[in-house]
């Protein structure tokens, strides 16, 4: 939406252009947004609203905010996020400025246009994540302001981010890390992830406690050892029954061996005694036919 409104400035003659030219394409664009839960608004190049759905603000200068100075001195077409500021009232909320650059026909810059957000639906939003039980989610503005920090007990956003561990990295440009530590002085331990993110100009992280992350690892450790110790147990049976059933196998293969050598010593001397009968009754043929010849011999 913010971009169509700047597409539109651009075309219908930018910030200075008439309310007829604005009027309509602004309150489209309010009715899509939910019921008193917003507001746009549009500035010329010296930061002053020209139009905005709230005629209450127009006349306002803008030319101190983040918005209004990034992109005066930007040629890009960056999309921008404010600050969240405290909108005081019977129902006082904050909102979150989001804006883009007009320009002229020749590129020139000619104003913003700028989108007001209520917070309270991204934080709702961060707050249906699971982060565990204590874990956190960081916005933080490059200009050291929170823009959320959920879940929350109170309500952080617009509150000053000095003494955030995540601070120092918010102004290095694009980049993502890690990050080991307490989030504040003394905290517990938590792990953290981040991302400066270019468009819009945010550094988000993502904290998990310490204790509740290796949680999960020593679960799976707890579980891993427990696989690993029956499975060992179950080889080592099937081992202990293996060796038991090899170890029998070669009892049982020695005692045939030896049964066999025995019998073969028996039928070796079984056929040596045999040999010698044999041998004994052949030469005392030999001697009986022998004898007999004699006989004949003589009897002649």
């Amino acid at each position: 939406p913010v971009r169509q409104l700047a597409a539109h400035g651009t075309r219908a003659g930018g910030a200075g252009a008439g309310a007829p030219a604005w009027d309509p394409i602004l309150d489209a664009a309010r009715a899509a947004m939910p019921a008193d839960r917003g507001s746009i608004s549009v500035t010329d190049a010296t930061g002053i609203i020209r139009h905005a759905t709230r005629q209450d603000i127009v006349g306002e200068s803008r030319a101190a905010q983040y918005i209004f100075r990034t992109l005066s001195a930007s040629n890009s077409d960056d999309l921008v996020i404010d600050p969240p500021f405290l909108v005081p009232g019977p129902r006082p909320r904050y909102l979150l400025p989001i804006g883009r650059r007009l320009s002229t026909g020749s590129g020139t810059f000619d104003g913003v246009v700028v989108t007001a957000f209520e917070t309270d639906s991204f934080r709702q939003f961060f707050r249906t994540l699971d982060i565990g039980t204590e874990g956190v989610i960081s916005v933080l503005h490059r200009d050291g302001v929170v823009v959320f920090r959920e879940p929350s007990t109170g309500d952080p956003i617009g509150q000053s981010a000095a003494g955030d561990p995540f601070l120092q990295f918010a102004s290095d440009g694009p980049g993502r890390g890690r990050l080991n530590g307490p989030l504040i002085a003394g905290g517990p331990e938590f792990v953290s992830a981040y991302e400066n993110v270019r468009q819009p100009s945010l550094l988000v992280a993502v904290s998990l406690k310490r204790s509740e992350v290796l949680a999960d690892w020593r679960d799976h450790v707890r579980t891993s050892g427990l696989a690993v110790g029956a499975l060992a147990i179950t080889l080592g049976m099937i081992v202990f029954g293996l060796l038991r059933q090899t170890v029998a196998r070669v009892r049982a293969e020695t005692e045939l061996r030896d049964h066999q050598q025995v019998e073969a010593d028996r039928l070796r001397e079984a056929n040596e005694r045999l040999e010698g009968s044999l041998e004994r009754e052949q030469r005392a043929r030999r001697d009986a036919e022998a004898a007999s010849r004699l006989k004949d011999e003589f009897l002649m």
